[in-house]
């Protein structure tokens, strides 16, 4: 199977001759100053340009936001003991990367969710009183809306249970800036829930909902939709008795989670219109599986198992730092990807946790914009002179230049290249190709291109063009057959193949069989007593092509076998071409000329062409036989 990503840049137009090389997009996002190297990506923004988590900064874990342009800054001011600092359990951030939300605590104030903007700061929730009134009330924001006016999260209370105390996860929202409101019906102390993630406009919410028999054991853990505070659970797979809704689509189109067992996770992907499907199994490594984020159009996954991986739709799952490394081109020299936490919502950008060069943990940063055609795919066969459909899978790029070459050199990546289209709209993701009559080439390759920006493309492995011609390998190319060098260069006639100074020989009737050097039997049973010398097969040659043993025998019967003598008599007929022995021959001397040669290498001298072979008794036996 051929890659499945590779990056180019391309400069051609009509026909011309290509160089292709690849281009990266990996990055570090270093760390906040003071305190120990080290820096967790925990969300990017939709856009893919604002990238939020935390880092060590003197004695804190502080928020940080990160830009290509503006590097890495604080939330808060470590200096300030009241500063609220994030906790390792998360953050979230809005589509255009204005609003960052997360959990941590500062001072007085104990843990709780707070959000970010330039207007306002970072400002903790502390308030609950939108909540049931219980002790011991912490919690963490863990999604936003696109526009940055809404948020979510959990919010811990202290709870009874028959007399059991036990800490109890509330769902819940809330306006920016305003009070959270519980997504748990009212005085409910059997359940428990959690929000993960929230679409662009804040109206879809995903995450888990359990039902309790005893503290802290659950009965059921329940993939949950939230519009408002109605929820609805998305189902199951089938084996998974727990279930959460991990992210969601800024679309709110597409949900993505984990329906798991005490051994695996089974990742699902769910859409209103078709409901839960698996794109994948995950065997637990130690601990369980995350996911980091959908794109818009549901088809690219990102997540976490041990390793990061990313589902792409059509191509699979992929370990995450294999497929940048190998399928994209990327340079990650030194880094060991630990992690994918975001992905923008065109898929183009992901971005996590690795250990870098220098062994301390770093965020990073992966541009994956790409183009993959998917058929033609190495070694497959177009018919030239039909219709064929080029195919391709794409992120990020909204029309597509698309290139064919018949003569593609794979050691040094060059070719002479037609254009097939331009700006061709990306979506759908097929172009109907009416394939030229004239091309037969074992060298063929498609290049598509992204239209906006060259260095994002795919060349497909070698494929095979071919019309309904009779051809031969020539090295590492076809040979057609060609009826001026390839055929023999007498006609299918009386004259040439039947002449009277041929058949004149075989006298069935007191002549010569020369194969035994006797006279041929002419006891009316046998079919020599009527044979006629202008009958075709003549018996000689029926004889050398059926082989000795299977027409002659010794037995009491005589020399020639019964069946050999019915066989022949129902075959021969008068001469009426040659037909099937031209054809034969010819393919035969054409496919495999050192085996038809070596075959009758004492009839005719070996050649590279039948038409030069000239016409004798020899040629006629081979033809005729």
């Amino acid at each position: 199977m051929k890659s499945v990503v590779l990056t180019f840049c391309i400069f051609l137009f009509f026909s011309t001759s290509l160089t292709l090389f690849a281009q990266p997009g990996f990055q570090g996002i270093g760390d906040l100053p003071g305190g120990a190297v080290q820096s967790f990506s925990k969300d990017i923004s939709g856009d893919g340009t604002v990238v939020t988590g935390w880092s060590s900064a003197s004695t804190k874990n502080l928020a940080f936001m990160w830009t290509a342009s503006g590097g890495m800054i604080t939330l808060s001011d470590p200096s300030v003991d009241t500063g609220i600092y994030l906790s390792n359990d998360g953050a979230a951030i809005s589509a255009d990367g204005s609003t960052i939300v997360g959990g941590g605590a500062g001072g007085s104030t104990g843990n709780q969710p707070f959000y970010w903007n330039l207007l306002s700061g970072i400002k903790g929730i502390g308030n609950f009183s939108g909540l049931p009134d219980n002790p011991y009330q912490t919690g963490r924001a863990t999604a936003v809306s696109g526009d940055g006016s809404k948020m979510a999260g959990i919010i811990t209370v202290d709870s009874d249970f028959e007399g059991d105390s036990f800490n109890r996860a509330i769902a819940f929202y809330a306006a920016i800036p305003g009070q959270p409101v519980s997504l748990m019906p009212a005085n409910d102390t059997t359940s428990m829930s959690w929000i993960w993630d929230m679409s662009g406009d804040g109206n879809v919410m995903v995450g888990g909902f359990a039902t309790m028999s005893q503290p802290d054991i659950y009965d059921t853990i329940q993939a949950s939709r939230w519009v408002g505070t109605a929820r609805t659970d998305l189902g199951n797979l089938a084996g998974g008795h727990q279930n959460v809704a991990e992210v969601i689509s800024t679309n709110g189109m597409y949900i993505a989670g984990l329906s798991s067992d005490e051994t695996m996770a089974r990742v699902f992907r769910w859409s209103q219109a078709g409901g839960m499907d698996s794109i994948g199994v995950l065997p637990y490594l130690g601990e369980g599986p995350s996911l980091g984020g959908i794109t818009d159009d549901g088809k690219v996954v990102v997540g976490s198992q041990g390793v990061p991986f990313i589902w792409i739709e059509g191509s699979g799952r992929f370990d995450l730092q294999t497929f940048l490394e190998d399928e994209v081109g990327l340079d990650l020299s030194g880094w060991t990807l630990l992690d994918a936490t975001g992905i923008s919502d065109s898929g183009t950008v992901v971005t996590g946790t690795g250990l870098n060069p220098s062994g301390e943990y770093e965020g990073w940063v992966a541009r994956i914009s790409y183009v993959t055609v998917t058929h033609p795919d190495t070694g497959d066969f177009v018919l030239a002179g039909g219709q064929d459909t080029i195919r391709w899978n794409h992120l990020g790029v909204d029309s597509i230049d698309i290139f064919f070459s018949s003569d593609y050199d794979t050691l040094t990546r060059t070719g002479t290249f037609d254009t097939l289209a331009w700006r061709y709209p990306a979506d759908p993701p097929a172009f109907p190709w009416d394939v030229p009559d004239t091309i037969l080439s074992k060298k063929c390759v498609i290049v598509a291109r992204s239209s906006a920006d060259t260095a994002i493309a795919d060349t497909t492995g070698l494929f095979k063009v071919k019309p309904y011609i009779l051809t031969r390998d020539s090295a590492d190319q076809w040979e057609p057959f060609r009826p001026e060098d390839d055929r023999w260069s007498f006609g299918n006639n009386v004259g040439a193949m039947w002449p009277m100074s041929w058949w004149v020989q075989f006298n069935y009737q007191g002549g010569i069989n020369p194969d035994l050097g006797l006279v041929y039997p002419q006891e009316p049973e046998k079919p020599f007593h009527s044979a006629l010398p202008t009958e075709s097969p003549d018996w000689p040659l029926f004889a050398r092509e059926y082989g000795f043993f299977q027409v002659y025998t010794v037995s009491l019967d005589g020399l020639y076998k019964p069946s050999a003598m019915a066989r022949w008599k129902s075959t021969k007929r008068k001469w009426g071409g040659s037909c099937s022995g031209f054809a034969i021959s010819s393919i035969w001397a054409f496919v495999d000329s050192a085996g038809f040669f070596g075959k009758y290498s004492s009839e005719i001298s070996p050649t590279n062409r039948l038409v030069t072979v000239a016409l004798d008794n020899d040629v006629r036996k081979i033809i005729n036989g």
